[in-house]
């Protein structure tokens, strides 16, 4: 849900202005209220503020200064601006700063439900529009690196196109067969992995996965620095991760210079996936139908 705070210096205001608004009809959640300039601020710069109701007339910052403020900082709130004063140069810094309605006071139910709806339309299609571009970008990355393990780019056209790339050492390819819920699975265990590497330090890892079938993925982790994530935690991390629910197996590649072809090891996960059913039962290092799998030098241990 959206989340609005609402700012005005009267006390009696801010509490018509909370009782009129069809909170669940419109699906907005209220997160407080300020009454001077200073505060708003405060609050909007340590918690998530999307609508904005902001009084222009208030004790020590105005909102024109607030509003201000939010552009200057690029801080991606919405503002709609409440005033008594049908004043044209108040409108005109309004426009300037990118405020999304102007309502004069005193405001009606039905005025304020259709601005904060317009508004909260607004944010909706802007959010759409953004996650569309990360999408599109995230599938030309995964395009690219899918690329690189084919041995179809190598590994300077990576670094051309993601700069970034050039920041990380080592990689690992872990392969997951799952024939049940398999989207969600795989989904789920990034989001696990991720989680962790992430308290260790942001940005660590870079995890991606390609579904190779309707029950196989391979993920890729790209690996910032290998002395600061060993094997030994990525094991205990899987290792934790593992439940009886359903039949899956995972086979776990070693790290390589990110610098070295990727073809050799993205293979050699994908293959030993195929061994799944004549697997010794002295690697079977968790109970019922789990099998954690490490390669190493070419040889099962």
């Amino acid at each position: 849900m959206l989340t609005v705070l609402i700012a005005d210096d009267e006390y009696f205001i801010r509490q018509r202005l909370k009782k009129i608004i069809d909170w669940e009809e419109l699906e907005l959640e209220f997160i407080g209220e300020a009454e001077n300039g200073n505060e708003v601020i405060d609050k909007i710069s340590n918690a998530q503020v999307d609508i904005l109701m902001l009084d222009i007339k208030m004790p020590i910052k105005s909102g024109i200064q607030v509003a201000e403020y939010i552009m200057t900082n690029n801080i991606n709130t919405k503002i709609i601006i409440l005033t008594g004063y049908n004043d044209f140069d108040y409108a005109q810094k309004a426009v300037k700063f990118k405020v999304e309605d102007y309502l004069l006071k005193p405001i009606n139910k039905e005025t304020l439900n259709e601005a904060l709806l317009s508004c909260k339309n607004t944010i909706l299609k802007s959010i759409e529009k953004q996650q569309k571009i990360f999408d599109y970008n995230n599938y030309q990355k995964r395009t690219h690196l899918y690329n690189t393990i084919l041995d179809f780019n190598n590994i300077h056209s990576l670094y051309k196109k993601y700069p970034d790339i050039k920041n990380y050492d080592s990689l690992l390819f872990i392969g997951v067969f799952c024939p049940e819920d398999h989207d969600n699975y795989i989904s789920s265990f990034i989001n696990h992995l991720s989680k962790h590497f992430n308290e260790l330090n942001k940005k660590t890892v870079l995890a991606q996965s390609f579904k190779e079938n309707e029950s196989v993925s391979i993920i890729q982790l790209i690996i910032k620095s290998k002395t600061t994530i060993k094997f030994n935690y990525i094991n205990q991390l899987i290792t934790n991760y593992i439940t009886d629910s359903v039949n899956v197996f995972i086979s776990i590649g070693d790290f390589i210079p990110i610098n070295e072809n990727w073809t050799r090891n993205y293979n050699l996960v994908w293959n030993l996936l195929y061994q799944r059913y004549f697997i010794d039962d002295n690697i079977i290092l968790s109970k019922i139908h789990y099998h954690l799998i490490k390669i190493s030098q070419n040889q099962l241990l």
